[in-house]
């Protein structure tokens, strides 16, 4: 009579199944097919591999809660965060146990680290006998509060992005930027906004017919030869008296409101800019003063950001002392006195006449 082997496959998921067990990990029965293999979360529970749920893609919580699924007869977990692309962790705990951290379905831990307006990675492995594999990086980033924002430029320029040119703290105190030759040097603020209250105080030294620049409603994915974004408006402003409107389309500049003098400009000095959109009507002030009000319905929300225009010289530089925005819009512009200006023919988006 002959007889009949063990079937090896069989044979080989008891083997397993066996191992297993002997860990303290239970294979939920639904996660392993009648083929012998296993499945969906079943799987994840089998290698011992968390399941990341929070953060990922775009927070504004600086202090997150990090949330992860959890891992049937663990006894606690590890987790790091860091900052993408950047050092070595910067949180890198491995004692978080689940009596103190989980749920019977979760697990979740906030820590007091405050984080930057930046790109974080984190990831969290469990121990059962011994530690799992580490589960894969979980990118996320921490943009500001669609509220506003208000940065003085002191330590840090957290939220801002350089997009051309050259950007540096100064002192402390400044955030500067000594352009690029024949185009705009741009930052922009992290977050898209419709309707705000929108202002810098800056200095310009050099070229005194040269662009410096509010940035409105923008997309800096991608710039144009010149440097400017493929879409935004900017309020311009030159230290020969200056100051312009424009609406930029894929490097097509278009003028709003043509180059015009005006005495509210501190030319060489300090001057702040601040822009008000509601809607598609828009306030131009300079030093306090309305210098223009107009409309344009072509870009719903965006960016902000600052910039300024650079030709071939050395001695340029600008200084932004601070930059803040609300979402909110005064009420009051019907009682407010447009200071008179001369538009003149003449110059371009990157120089007045």
């Amino acid at each position: 009579m002959a007889v009949r082997k063990p079937h090896l496959k069989l044979m080989l998921i008891v083997v397993v199944l066996f191992a297993l067990s002997s860990s303290g990990l239970v294979i939920p029965p639904a996660a392993v097919r009648a083929n012998g293999t296993v499945t969906g979360a079943g799987l994840d529970e089998a290698v011992g591999v968390p399941i990341q749920l929070a953060p990922k893609g775009t927070i504004y919580d600086r202090t997150p809660t990090y949330k992860w699924t959890r891992v049937q007869g663990a006894s606690k977990y590890w987790i790091q965060v860091k900052q993408s692309g950047i050092g070595n962790p910067f949180i890198d705990k491995d004692n978080l146990t689940s009596r103190s951290y989980c749920d019977p379905k979760t697990c979740s831990v906030t820590f007091p680290t405050t984080l930057g307006y930046k790109l974080y990675k984190w990831r969290v492995k469990a121990y059962i006998n011994y530690w799992k594999q580490w589960s894969a990086w979980e990118p996320f980033v921490v943009a500001p509060s669609a509220e506003g924002f208000y940065t003085n430029f002191t330590n840090n320029a957290n939220g801002w992005v350089v997009h051309n040119g050259t950007w540096l703290l100064q002192e402390n105190t400044y955030y500067t930027t000594t352009g690029k030759t024949d185009q705009a040097a741009t930052i922009s603020h992290t977050g898209n906004y419709s309707t705000f209250t929108y202002e810098a105080k800056m200095k310009r030294r050099g070229c005194p017919g040269c662009a410096n620049v509010l940035i409105i409603r923008g997309n800096p994915g991608t710039i144009d030869p010149e440097g400017w974004w493929y879409t935004e408006y900017t309020f311009d402003y030159t230290n020969s008296g200056f100051f312009s409107v424009w609406r930029d389309y894929h490097g097509t500049q278009n003028k709003l409101k043509g180059w015009t003098s005006t005495s509210a400009i501190n030319k060489g000095g300090w001057n702040t800019l601040k822009v008000t959109a509601s809607g598609g009507n828009f306030h131009f002030y300079i030093n306090g003063h309305l210098v223009w009000a107009g409309s344009d319905s072509n870009y719903a929300s965006g960016r902000v950001g600052i910039g300024m225009f650079k030709y071939n010289t050395t001695s340029d530089k600008l200084w932004v002392d601070w930059a803040k925005l609300s979402t909110t819009v005064a009420d009051a512009h019907e009682l407010e006195v447009l200071v008179a200006g001369e538009e003149v023919p003449g110059g371009s988006h990157n120089q007045s006449p």
